[in-house]
């Protein structure tokens, strides 16, 4: 499987977002960690110098996000689980027309 590097603002608080450079398909698990719209996706920015699409197998991907984002504290879940409801389920996100859902967009 291939995927895109985006640049995901996350927000903070007022006046402090976090720019972060991940693998589209781990805006909804963004979402998850830090709240419903408080992430975006900032379609201005440019990745960094030498980032290209990311291949990968889906469940080591998912494996990946589990360790990478860890278990919400009250129902020990992983983000990913919540995110995606599964292995099975990120790889139909995956297979979507649009993998990409999640975050807002953001443009200057």
């Amino acid at each position: 499987m291939k995927q895109p590097y985006v640049v995901a603002l996350i927000e903070k608080d007022a006046v402090e977002h976090l720019p972060v450079c991940v693998l589209a398909h781990e805006i909804p698990v963004l979402a998850m960690v830090h709240g419903e719209g408080k992430v975006s996706i900032d379609e201005n920015a440019d990745l960094p110098q030498g980032v290209i699409d990311a291949e990968f197998e889906v469940e080591d991907e998912f494996a990946r996000l589990e360790q990478r984002y860890g278990v919400h504290p009250d129902t020990r879940m992983s983000y990913a689980t919540m995110a995606f409801n599964g292995v099975d389920g990120f790889a139909r996100a995956l297979e979507g027309p649009r993998a990409v859902e999640g975050g807002r967009r953001k443009k200057a």
